[in-house]
């Protein structure tokens, strides 16, 4: 049971790295602003694994003109609970992003969207809007909520 772990986390990691490789500019350097796009995010309530190293929220979509990153955050204490790498200019579907905080019970939570105001392709948002700070629609961020529940975790029965 070990080994076919193992072999699973190998592999969620190998699709994690070649998403990370597919998401970033070959030259290093933030993509081009994209002034046709109006920035956008969106997600659904959703559940995600009871296992504290595989918990996983998907943004169904997101629009970010200038670039940037996906944060999920805790629309309680407001503490960032994961970020997706770096992402183009253009719109995005289906972004996994990994949750650095483990959630226990349901949680509402809010995806926003950050540009990279300082140009290093590293979310270094600090709850204060610089650098990377969010983008913004009438003078408030663009963000879209929902609930976070947690999967039952199996029983083992004996026999």
């Amino acid at each position: 049971m070990l080994y076919r772990n193992k072999r699973v986390m190998h592999a969620a990691l190998v699709v994690v790295a070649s998403l990370a490789i597919a998401a970033c500019p070959i030259d290093g350097s933030p993509s081009a602003p994209d002034p046709s796009l109006t920035p956008s995010v969106s997600m659904d309530d959703q559940v995600v694994a009871a296992a504290v190293d595989t918990q996983t929220i998907v943004v169904h979509s997101a629009t970010l003109p200038d670039g940037g990153f996906i944060a999920i955050i805790d629309d309680f204490s407001s503490q960032i609970l994961g970020v997706s790498f770096y992402l183009e200019a253009g719109t995005h579907e289906n972004v996994a992003i990994a949750l650095d905080t483990y959630i226990e019970l349901a949680t509402d939570v809010f995806a926003q969207i950050h540009r990279d105001t300082d140009e290093d392709l590293r979310f270094d948002f600090d709850g204060s809007g610089d650098p990377d700070r969010p983008y913004t629609s009438d003078g408030s961020p663009v963000r879209d909520s929902a609930v976070v529940s947690v999967q039952a975790a199996a029983v083992r029965t004996h026999e």
